[in-house]
């Protein structure tokens, strides 16, 4: 099964003075109970590594950047889908809505990703109507 992952997660997951710090250890015990194959776009990608970088230190970032291409399907947005997820922030109202999140809006409907793994709690609000499941 394919889960989509929020770059909250995984800045949680490395980053102990992170308000998600202790939420991601828990989850990650928790999946590891399923398979899965983690997915990621190369903006939560951009994202991940820079906050990690900023918050934690360089090394930190490099060897989770690492361990995310080796272990992680990274979609590209680009052309098409980059249209479609700036016309989907356009519509969006709510000032907390980035565009990384509406990129990760339009790859859970195109890939059809049923699942996403995040502490953003906007995404509940588009989950019928994007068809995904909010993992947190």
């Amino acid at each position: 099964m394919d889960i989509f992952f929020d770059s909250n997660y995984y800045i949680g997951l490395v980053n102990k003075l992170d308000s998600t710090y202790l939420q991601s250890i828990i989850l990650s015990n928790r999946l590891k109970k399923e398979p899965y194959k983690p997915i990621i776009s190369n903006l939560v990608f951009l994202e991940v590594v820079t906050v990690i970088s900023q918050r934690v230190g360089r090394k930190t970032s490099i060897k989770t950047g690492e361990s995310l291409k080796n272990n992680a399907g990274i979609i590209k947005i680009y052309d098409e889908l980059e249209e479609k997820t700036w016309d989907i922030f356009k519509k969006i109202q709510q000032k907390d809505v980035s565009f990384v999140d509406c990129s990760t809006l339009v790859l859970l409907k195109e890939k059809k990703i049923e699942k996403l793994v995040t502490f953003d709690t906007h995404f509940k609000k588009f989950s019928k109507q994007f068809r995904f499941s909010v993992i947190s």
